[in-house]
């Protein structure tokens, strides 16, 4: 059965609570709701909506016949009101994403060093390397830059804008375990990296370096990677 996210059965979640969706869809929404506890929230939330509106609906009908045909038309709607809610999302979410990138080419900066703490360095049995990453001011991390110098030495390159903003989970790049594949850079890179640095050249830490030994990963490591 085909995979699908979140964000797409978020999408759909509407037209399944209302029983107006494929049967292919709905299958691939249920077998999500299964094993996913934040779509099974918004499903529930979906529930409740129904009854706030249907009561606000009554306070605001003029007579007793627009309150019997209520029931009738209720359906519809639904549909009309759902479809002018996607509508409206998807405006916001247009103006957000706009937003977003126009933050993103203009305001980014490192991030600096006393605020990142690398510890349990690695390397796994197929050559790569792992570390845990910690940001100390707990603001969001938007992306990573990788540079490699003329010298061999690569950097990995936190960075975030200026305005610092936190708690935006869809355009963030996580705390925790990470790993760099070494063998595979070195294939797909120009020239051979010699250095590997986590942060700006200006004022990075050594991660691992051309003859240096690293401790074998452990396995509590390898199942915070999930590597079997």
């Amino acid at each position: 059965m085909t995979k699908i996210t979140c964000d797409i059965v978020q999408d759909v979640l509407p037209l399944y609570y209302d029983e107006v969706c494929s049967q292919d869809t709905k299958k691939l929404v249920e077998a999500h709701l299964q094993s996913c506890k934040e779509c099974q929230i918004e499903l529930k939330n979906l529930s409740t909506i129904v009854p706030v509106q249907q009561s606000e609906t009554k306070q605001n009908a003029q007579d007793k016949k627009m309150m019997m045909s209520l029931a009738d038309s209720w359906k519809g709607f639904r549909k009309k009101a759902f479809l002018k809610g996607v509508g409206i999302t998807a405006l916001v979410a247009l103006l957000l994403y706009g937003g977003y990138f126009g933050l993103y080419e203009w305001d980014i900066k490192p991030v600096k060093q006393d605020n990142i703490v690398i510890t349990e360095i690695a390397q796994l049995a197929d050559g790569r390397i792992a570390f845990h990453v910690d940001y100390l001011d707990d603001i969001d991390i938007y992306r990573v830059k990788y540079e490699l110098h003329e010298d061999g030495n690569f950097y990995m390159i936190p960075l975030r804008t200026i305005i610092g903003k936190s708690s935006l989970p869809h355009f963030v790049v996580g705390e925790g375990y990470q790993d760099f594949n070494l063998p595979s850079r070195q294939i797909d890179r120009d020239g051979k990296i010699k250095a590997l640095y986590y942060g700006s050249p200006e004022n990075a830490q050594l991660i691992w370096k051309e003859g240096m030994e690293l401790p074998k990963a452990s396995e509590e490591l390898k199942k915070q990677l999930k590597i079997n």
